[in-house]
């Protein structure tokens, strides 16, 4: 007796087939994300429900000053205690922006970083993806915006003080030049009168020097003798 037995492998095979094929498309869905992340100018890191170091993309490993072989399996709040301290409170149905907080280089040095986090929920664990970019280049431009307007505002009040104070110098020029006429040439008075004229005329020259200064003007410049100048500086004083 013979006994035939007679399978249909045609939906195995389909079976089989589509397998191979969401492996495939898995494998490049990952070679795919791999490189984004590898590629990305802000630094990407993956932490375990531990919040151990899974990932840790190259533009980490510059800021952070820790090279990728390093970092993994290193506590997250080893670069970032922050943001660890934050994700407790955090409702993570949706990502975060933590905003700006302070990150450490593996060498201690503080880093000012904008970071954002989302959390993963996965049967074979939790991932929390942290990304963060460095603020140093953009709190560099805000401080030097801000000494500028500092600048501004102080040449806008120096001008003004410029303004009046050249005033009252005309007034005491004005007066000296009476005062030596009426003192006589032959006068005691006339060598202190002198010495108040010239202090007065530094003071006026100054006062231009601010005013040039206050309208970012660019500066007159000439040659002088540096002996008088130090003669008449050791007189004034």
């Amino acid at each position: 007796h013979f006994i035939c037995a007679v399978i249909d492998q045609g939906p195995l095979i389909s079976e089989r087939q589509s397998l191979q094929l969401r492996n495939e498309e898995l494998r490049l869905s990952e070679t795919r994300m791999e490189a984004i992340i590898n590629s990305s100018l802000d630094a990407i890191m993956c932490a375990d429900d531990n919040f151990l170091i899974t990932v840790f993309n190259p533009a980490a490993a510059t800021l952070f000053q820790c090279g990728p072989e390093q970092a993994l399996g290193m506590p997250l709040a080893g670069f970032l205690p922050q943001v660890v301290n934050s994700i407790g409170h955090l409702d993570f149905s949706t990502s975060h922006s933590l905003g700006e907080v302070l990150g450490l280089t593996a060498q201690g040095m503080l880093l000012d970083l904008e970071v954002n986090v989302s959390y993963e929920r996965h049967s074979e664990g939790n991932i929390t993806t942290v990304f963060a970019r460095d603020l140093t280049a953009r709190k560099a431009m805000e401080h030097q915006l801000r000494e500028s307007q500092k600048m501004q505002a102080i040449g806008t009040m120096a001008g003004g003080i410029a303004h009046d104070f050249n005033n009252i110098l005309g007034a005491i020029l004005g007066n000296v030049s009476l005062a030596k006429q009426d003192a006589g040439s032959e006068s005691l008075a006339q060598m202190s009168l002198n010495e108040i004229d010239k202090a007065g005329r530094r003071a006026r020259d100054l006062v231009r020097q601010i005013l040039t200064f206050s309208r970012n003007e660019a500066p007159h410049r000439q040659p002088m003798k540096l002996n008088e100048l130090v003669l008449e500086n050791v007189g004034l004083i």
